[in-house]
């Protein structure tokens, strides 16, 4: 893939050359001072002074204007010293008197460049086409002039002379030629091409001759010119740049855009991603959801379909957005639909800045006035397409269709019609150009100056788009809320699921406020039996705490007691004695009256100990059995809170619920009244059916209309600096011979160097003032110039490119450099690039520079525009395993059946075919195909079509009147057929699939031409090898599609062609004389108008005993009985006074009846020729063992035709033939008559009931036909 600048470049390159090749293959001489020389006198002395000679002529071109007059003279010598390198460029500068120094380093390197070119071209033979004026070579002779010779480094063949050459020679149409000669043409271009350097033109040219002779099987002398062209005697010999010498439009945008973007590093983003080198990530469309709505809507009366509604939303997010437009699928209701929403957001634009003032840019600036869009240019619109009918139409119904301005359109009229109003700007060519300089750009000029609008009609319009623009953002806005809000309830989908739920949430609303009323009690009782509890167990806990303090002042005493008691009992003996000594046994003596009692007391404090132990157990246990019940008590609180928060949450989310359905409800009540819904649509519809119901349509459409007159009002308030801007813009400047030249940012001229950045903002601003005025601009690829449009990234916004399948992929490269993004619309499966360039040619050469994989994803061999944007688009969809743009799907042109070939066997079942199939037509069918054998003449026009289809043209004529002409079509893929039609059929358009492209009619006939596969192999190839051809044909009709052909020459091929015809059989009718196996009175409609198509152009001659016999047994020419056929059969036998010549699958003795080999032997004997071919299925037998071949072949009475068979052998000898299989049944007589048609001519003896119809045939085409086809008579 492309990787770096360098790789760009290669590309680049690769794209020239190709170019080149493409127009010099194809070249017209445009250098109209090549001298004339016959070629053994292109000798180097008198070459290289014509060179010199002509070198100082471009040089003192460049530098007159610079000189005085009076010093011309001076200037011619000074200039011819410096081509005869007598002195320098630097001399010659120094000593030329110019009268300005102004641009001179530029005009040095002009001079330069011309001195230093050394290449010219010969021209020979040369053909002139006395009626347009024009001269084509047919070998170009690209040489170089060296030190004292000159060498010829390359040889070109002109294919269109290479193709006029062998027209003329086989006397048939170029088209025609081309066709057939495709490969050798080729081969040619591709030899010579291969050919060496070499210095002798006489040894070259002789070189090419044998070329040509050995490609072509004929001596180049042999092949003469007549008519329009005529061979000239001498070569011409041109020394003009190769710029001037070969077509050069799309090279040097290419090389322009090449030299800027190695100077700047600046490539747009569109060249980036449609040359794959963006990075940018791409989308695969199966996986969005689309919910949004566009803006703007270019009419009112009916939506654009889903996929265009899909396409608009995409486009707005595009860089690069690629649109598969099979036929019929509404293309240019696409683009319309882009103008309108574009264009609307564009009026949003301007009303950001609707006071802001225009800033004068000052001399520097050119006195350029900038708007207060900055010289941006938002949703300006290029529309362009090298397909030039495409291109005036979208033109000319922008003009027709929509008022702008329309005051100003006045009395404009456009190919006839007068305009509405002047929207767009169809530029291009110079013709082009000035029709709309003076048509549109100069009375809108005036009509500027002299208009004027007060601020209140201003205000007036801002106001009424604002509020367009306010409703529309309100209504969308609901819109999507209630889209959004009805995927909640996407269970209901009927007014009366939604009471439901309304009644359902009412209810649960009301059961969980009581379930949560309930649960809050219990909780609360709850909570107050736990707190009861707490309170119990702390005063526990104090008693508790009490009790510790008694018992421990208890111990204390106890402790006190049994001391007291040790000090008691002590007292004895001595201490009582002298207890006065002993003051504590003193006091204990005093305190207690005896031991005993202190035991006493002892006892006492012991019992009282023990009950407060007893009292403190009983606490501890009192307190863990209330711990444990405040356990629980806790635990039942913790789930009641939890059960209550679940319902109060449960209960929240139905109260949001009740107030989502509320709005959802309220949202459909309001978008039923505003959008004039029913209820019950507005639950049913899809995101696509609300934003296309009427009545957002129609707002569309108002706010597309009230964003015109929002352009009007701003340009009409700010006419001064829009008038100065648009006079800046576009000049006109006088030509001597009248006429003019019209310049575009003259006062910008930048000559061929790349604008700075300063520089480039002043020319956008300018052509931002010329979109104000103008929304949308035309033009065809090949006017897309820098003389027109400025080589400037961002010079625009969006560009449409229309029948991309069609374009060469580098001709949009120029054009994309100047656009913000891109959406391309075409088909790759219509009408093909127009290509010169051999496949191939350039193929090594490239793969080596670029790599494999790089080539491939470039080639330019079978690619497109439209197949290079498709791997480029921001959106894709894929078919199968194949990448594709995103594609239109919805066909409304064709009755289905109609698009059924199409839709199978081109577009992969993706086409939606709206509409129903209405057979109630002539033929029984809206796809009939009519099996008409003819010869194909060697000018590829065949007789026996033309008249078959001068018939079917009669008998709509007949049913439908005079009128019915204009809606009937007649293709078919040859030139040479498509004129002797219109001759032989006037008022009928006629043409090959390129006069249809893009067109329709109620009822297309496709004559196909060709009347053997075998001996056709190339032109089956060419009608059905690819899809292209046969999908234009069918899909132009939307009535009903004749077939007009030989269907079995149609079905020889595996190839598009079988496939036409196999859908033919399968989805309409086939009408054959030749196809028993489709002949039945089921099937076919056997009446005279099937009847005069199938049998061509009757010539009965009366004055003929047969003749007299016929017209009086069978007056229409039809046999429709079994009886009758056998009555004839015998009757011709008998009659037959040249030659009888019969096939028939079987033979048998019921008709084979001992009379008629009476009869037989008869004219054999009278040396009358009897032929008999039979043979049904049996190839493996032969008349060497008639028993075996009737057991094999013959279905009943085997004995009796085998009986039969022999005396018929012994009678014909090698007159009868058996030839399986035969499923043709014929009868010929004298080579005048021919009946054909269903019976077994030697089986059915006339005494069956079924039905069996043949026809007579006189047309001598159609028994020529025959006679070479079926009975090998040449």
């Amino acid at each position: 893939m492309v990787k770096n600048m360098g790789d760009i470049n290669n590309l680049i390159s690769y794209f020239c050359e190709y170019d080149f090749y493409n127009n010099i293959l194809s070249a017209e001489i445009r250098d109209k001072r090549a001298i004339d020389v016959l070629l053994e006198n292109c000798k180097f002395p008198f070459l290289s002074a014509k060179m010199a000679e002509r070198k100082a002529e471009q040089i003192l071109q460049i530098l007159s204007s610079k000189l005085p007059l009076n010093k011309k003279q001076e200037g011619k010598n000074l200039i011819r010293e410096y081509v005869d390198h007598r002195i320098s460029l630097q001399d010659l500068f120094q000593r030329l008197p110019f009268t300005t120094q102004k641009f001179l380093g530029q005009a040095k390197e002009e001079v330069n460049k011309i001195e230093n070119n050394h290449i010219f071209y010969i021209f020979y033979p040369v053909y002139l086409n006395r009626r347009k004026h024009t001269q084509q070579p047919l070998f170009t002779f690209t040489c170089e002039r060296m030190e004292d010779s000159y060498r010829i480094q390359k040889v070109y063949a002109n294919k269109n002379i290479l193709t006029l050459l062998l027209a003329q020679k086989n006397d048939m149409e170029l088209t025609d030629a081309r066709i057939l000669y495709e490969k050798q043409i080729d081969e040619m271009s591709a030899a010579v091409d291969a050919l060496h350097p070499e210095e002798n033109i006489l040894n070259l040219y002789q070189t090419v001759s044998g070329e040509f002779r050995h490609i072509f099987g004929t001596q180049l002398q042999a092949c003469q010119v007549s008519g329009d062209w005529q061979m000239l005697e001498k070569a011409l010999v041109s020394f003009a740049s190769q710029d001037a010498v070969i077509e050069n439009c799309f090279r040097d945008e290419m090389e322009t855009m090449e030299r800027f973007y190695s100077q700047d590093g600046i490539l747009p983003e569109t060249v980036q991603q449609y040359m794959g080198i963006s990075g940018k990530s791409t989308e695969d469309i199966s996986g969005i959801s689309f919910h949004g709505s566009h803006l703007g809507s270019y009419q009112a009366e009916y939506p654009v379909n889903r996929k265009q509604w899909e396409l608009v939303q995409m486009a707005e997010k595009s860089t690069l957005l690629c649109v598969e437009g099979p036929p019929g699928t509404g293309k240019t209701t696409l683009l319309k639909e882009l103008i309108a929403d574009t264009l609307v957001k564009k009026a949003d634009a301007l009303l950001e800045v609707w006071d802001k003032p225009w800033i004068d840019m000052g001399a520097e600036g050119k006195k350029i006035k900038c708007s207060p869009l900055a010289g941006k240019n938002p949703y300006s619109i290029v529309i362009s397409s090298t397909n030039n009918k495409a291109i005036d139409n979208i033109g000319l119904e922008l003009l027709r269709e929509v008022a702008f301005f329309s005051e100003c359109a006045g009395e404009i009229e456009t190919d006839g019609a007068k305009c509405a109003g002047i929207l767009c700007a169809r530029l291009g060519n110079s013709g082009n150009i000035e029709d709309f300089y003076n048509s549109f750009f100069r009375p809108f000029c005036d009509f500027l100056e002299n208009k004027e609008i007060t601020q209140k009609e201003a205000e007036a319009v801002k106001e009424h788009y604002m509020e367009l623009r306010t409703k529309m953002d309100r209504t969308s806005r609901k819109m999507t809320e209630f889209i959004s809000l009805r995927e909640k309830f996407e269970d209901c989908s009927s007014l009366k699921e939604l009471w439901e739920k309304q009644q359902y949430i009412e209810k649960e609303f009301s059961k969980t406020a009581a379930k949560i009323k309930e649960e809050e009690k219990n909780y609360s009782d709850c909570l107050n039996e736990t707190a009861e509890l707490k309170r119990k167990n702390n005063e526990a806990e104090q008693e508790k705490s009490r009790l510790a303090k008694q018992k421990e002042e208890s111990e204390k005493q106890l402790s006190a007691l049994y001391s007291d008691l040790e000090e008691y009992e002590s007292i004895t003996g001595v201490k009582k004695m002298f207890i006065f000594l002993f003051p504590a046994a003193g006091e204990v003596k005093k305190k207690y009256g005896s031991a005993q009692q202190i035991r006493d007391m002892i006892y006492d404090r012991k019992k009282q100990h023990e009950s407060l132990d007893g009292r403190m157990n009983e606490l501890v246990m009192e307190a863990a059995r209330s711990k444990e019940r405040q356990g629980i008590q806790e635990k039942e609180a913790a789930a009641i809170q939890t059960e209550l928060l679940k319902n109060k949450s449960h209960s929240e989310n139905v109260r949001k619920e009740q107030q989502i359905l509320e709005a959802y409800l309220k949202l459909l009540s309001m978008l039923e009244q505003e959008l004039e819904i029913s209820a019950e649509q507005c639950l049913k519809a899809e995101a696509f059916m609300f934003f296309s119901c009427p009545r957002i349509i129609t707002m569309r459409n108002q706010l597309f209309m009230a964003s015109l007159s929002l352009f009007e009002s701003y340009v009409l308030r700010n006419k001064e600096p829009v008038l100065e801007n648009l006079n800046i813009l576009l000049t006109a400047q006088e030509r001597g011979d009248g006429g003019a030249f019209y310049n575009w940012c003259r006062a910008l001229y930048n000559g061929d160097a790349a604008y700075k950045e300063e520089k480039a903002a002043l020319v956008r601003m300018l052509w931002e003032t010329f979109f104000l005025c103008f929304p949308v601009v035309t033009t065809t690829l090949h006017s897309f110039r820098k003389t027109t449009f400025p080589m400037i990234p961002g010079l625009f916004d969006m560009l449409l490119i229309d029948e991309s399948g069609q374009i060469v992929p580098y001709y949009a490269l120029a054009p994309l450099y100047r656009a913000g993004r891109a959406v391309f619309v075409g088909d790759v499966n219509q009408i093909e690039p127009i290509k010169s360039v051999p496949s191939s040619l350039l193929e090594k050469k490239y793969t080596d520079l670029l790599g494999e994989d790089c080539y491939e994803r470039f080639c330019l061999d079978a690619a497109s525009a439209q197949s290079y944007a498709a791997k480029a688009s921001d959106f894709f969809e894929m078919v199968g395993d194949i990448r594709q743009g995103v594609i239109l799907t919805e066909h409304r042109r064709c009755e289905p059946a109609i698009m059924a070939f199409s839709n199978k066997y081109v577009y992969n079942h993706v086409l939606e075919l709206v509409g129903t199939d209405d057979n109630r037509k002539l033929f029984g069918s809206n796809l009939t195909a009519f099996d008409i054998r003819g010869f194909k003449a060697a000018q590829h026009y065949n007789i026996a079509e033309i008249q078959a289809c001068q018939e079917i043209v009669r008998i709509f004529v007949r049913e439908y009147g005079e009128e019915v002409k204009k809606d009937i079509g007649i293709i078919t893929p040859f030139s040479k057929q498509a004129e002797m039609l219109r001759k032989s059929i006037p008022g009928v358009e006629t043409g090959t699939v390129h006069v249809f492209q893009g067109a329709e009619k109620k009822y297309i006939l496709f004559s196909c031409v060709i009347d053997t596969a075998e001996n056709d192999s190339g032109l089956c190839n060419f009608i059905g090898g690819k899809c292209n051809l046969l999908n234009v044909a069918f899909s132009r009709a939307k009535k009903q599609f004749i077939f007009v052909g030989n269907l079995s020459a149609a079905q020889g091929k595996n190839n598009y062609l079988k496939k036409a015809v196999d859908v033919i059989r399968e989805s309409g009718k086939i009408y054959s004389l030749f196809d028993t196996d489709r002949l039945s009175g089921e099937n076919m409609l056997w009446d005279e108008n099937v009847i005069h198509i199938l049998s061509g152009e009757q010539k009965l001659a009366e004055e003929d005993e047969i003749g007299r016999y016929l017209k009086e047994v069978i007056p229409h020419n039809i046999i429709d009985t079994p009886r009758l056929h056998n009555e004839i059969l015998n009757e011709m036998v008998l009659r037959a006074a040249q030659s009888i010549q019969i096939i028939s699958p079987w033979i048998g003795r019921n008709v084979v009846t001992d009379r008629m080999l009476e009869a037989i032997r008869d004219k054999v004997e009278n040396e009358i020729q009897v032929r008999i071919i039979f043979g049904y299925k049996a190839e493996e037998c032969s008349l060497e063992d008639i028993d075996k071949l009737v057991q094999q072949d013959i279905p009943w009475e085997k004995e009796a035709s085998a009986d039969v068979i022999r005396k018929l052998r012994i009678l014909l000898g090698d007159g009868l033939k058996y030839e399986p299989p035969t499923h043709i049944k014929l009868l010929m007589v004298d080579d005048r008559y021919l009946f054909i048609g269903s019976l077994n001519w030697l089986y059915n003896s006339g005494k069956t009931a079924q039905k069996e119809i043949s026809c007579l045939i006189t047309n001598s085409d159609t028994i020529q036909y025959v006679k070479e086809r079926f009975l090998n008579q040449r």
